[in-house]
């Protein structure tokens, strides 16, 4: 009897997935969460938090800075728990593919079947009804592995040409908003070389549900030679499937340790940065009634700085309900607009002039620029 042949599955999760559930986060080759907490080197003021210590980072051939991506959907403005607690999977898992609405349908696949069998001979007439309605049910289960082997093949092929590709041009027509992004893959790779990858196998892939977004996929590669890469990726309404360059790189606008250390006066950027509710206050931004005080880190990075911006403006109302509905997380991801003033007093302090994204992704394109 000829073997039969493996069924491809897919297990879908959302944002409100348990802590537990055996999911991936884009996040691995031994990097562990965020752990250590030590006291940050200071300005003067009235208090000062603790300073995240950053796991110690893992060797990479695509881009130095390893990010945590699973944290992307940790401060969604509904749900506590993200991508960045969640994403994570062992390298040893293998290659699987869990659909569980394709499993449901196998089982009730397998209880039509017996029924049919136990109940056909009472009445022809009966049993051959039955067994349209199996046929109808295979007929679909059919249907159902050829789209999810479809997926699985578009989404391999968009990984394999980012992670292979030579150039920026190569790279650009599978990446997640190539008109904003384009310019800021110029800018990385003048700053960080762009080392070609070779995909051995597609080890582990996930859906997952960003906000009411139900097409991102958390993709993990193994890499010939040694080495592990993850990826998030869109599938897009036409079918074509999209990389999110920027967390791929985990993308700043400049190198994150020299930014707090020299603190350019005049700079104004979006960063992905940790934020933790702070009441460091001090020199220009001493007024704790009218600021908030925020601690920013970046992961796997030494340097903290710390960010204010007022409670009453659209950012601070935002931040603050961010805090709220995400009460029991310490540090929460998001990209946020920082400013260092060209007459800035405090030398930990920068403005914080507007909150661009809840996660360190965008699930829509920011239009507006902010001055």
């Amino acid at each position: 009897m000829a073997k039969e042949k493996e069924k491809v599955e897919l297990r879908p999760i959302d944002e409100e997935s348990s802590a537990e559930e055996a999911v991936i986060r884009l996040h691995k080759g031994g990097a562990s969460e965020i752990s250590d907490n030590k006291v940050a080197a200071g300005d003067e003021g009235v208090a000062e938090s603790g300073k995240n210590k950053g796991t110690e980072r893992r060797e990479r051939k695509m881009r130095p800075k390893d990010p945590s991506i699973d944290k992307l959907n940790q401060a969604n403005a509904v749900v506590a728990a993200s991508l960045e607690n969640e994403w994570q999977k062992e390298e040893g898992g293998g290659k699987r593919f869990l659909w569980s609405w394709l499993v449901v349908l196998l089982a009730v696949l397998g209880v039509g079947i017996l029924w049919a069998v136990t109940k056909v001979g009472r009445s022809q007439e009966k049993g051959k009804a039955l067994v349209e309605q199996v046929d109808q049910v295979l007929e679909k289960e059919k249907v159902s592995e050829a789209e999810a082997e479809k997926v699985v093949s578009t989404i391999s092929n968009t990984v394999k040409k980012v992670l292979e590709a030579e150039s920026v041009d190569e790279m650009l027509g599978y990446v997640r908003h190539p008109e904003r992004v384009g310019p800021l893959m110029l800018d990385y790779y003048s700053r960080e070389p762009l080392v070609t990858l070779e995909i051995e196998e597609i080890a582990a892939l996930q859906p997952i549900t960003v906000e009411t977004y139900a097409t991102f996929w958390g993709v993990g590669c193994r890499l010939s030679g040694g080495g592990y890469e993850q990826l998030l990726v869109e599938i897009l309404e036409n079918g074509e499937a999209k990389v999110d360059w920027e967390t791929l790189v985990l993308y700043q606008p400049m190198d994150w340790n020299e930014f707090v250390r020299s603190r350019p006066r005049g700079f104004t950027g979006d960063f992905r940065v940790n934020v933790t509710d702070d009441n460091f206050f001090s020199h220009e931004f001493a007024d704790s009634k009218k600021y908030l005080s925020l601690r920013l880190s970046v992961f796997n990075e030494e340097e903290v700085i710390f960010g204010y911006v007022e409670k009453a403006s659209p950012a601070g109302l935002e931040i603050q309900r961010i805090f709220e509905e995400n009460e029991n997380e310490l540090e929460i991801p998001m990209i946020l607009t920082l400013h260092v003033p060209e007459e800035a007093i405090s030398s930990k302090g920068v403005v914080v002039l507007a909150m661009r994204s809840p996660r360190w992704m965008y699930v829509e394109s920011p239009e507006q620029e902010v001055e």
